[in-house]
């Protein structure tokens, strides 16, 4: 086995004892890894970045972008107060959240067209 691949096994099984093991938050270990495997020469730039160019990744880190502004602003809260209220036990909670699970269950049934998995046709 190439010295590379070594390295790279040894990265890996590096990131994921830090993952388990430490508090340290993914994000910067995953960048760590990237950035000591592209020092060593083992990737290059190119390859590196290239899982970037993908548009699904910019979507997903787009959304954590709105999704972080949203619970920094208060949004988040006063959006789950408008829908939800002050209610007095769990029940009632569960009660008024009842109708926004159906509206995304509809959602999500008619939108992935697995309707018929669900209506037993």
């Amino acid at each position: 086995m190439a010295w590379e691949a070594i390295v790279t096994l040894l990265t890996l099984f590096s990131v994921l004892a830090a993952l388990v093991i430490t508090r340290v938050s993914a994000d910067l270990v995953l960048m760590a890894a990237l950035a000591f495997l592209l020092i060593t020469g083992i990737l290059g730039p190119v390859d590196a970045l290239a899982g970037f160019a993908n548009p699904g990744v910019i979507t997903i880190a787009t959304l954590y972008v709105v999704a972080a502004g949203l619970k920094e602003t208060g949004a988040v809260q006063w959006i789950a107060r408008l829908l939800l209220g002050h209610p007095k036990t769990e029940k009632t909670a569960q009660l008024r959240m009842f109708p926004m699970c159906q509206r995304s269950c509809r959602l999500n049934i008619s939108e992935d067209n697995h309707a018929p998995l669900f209506t037993g046709t």
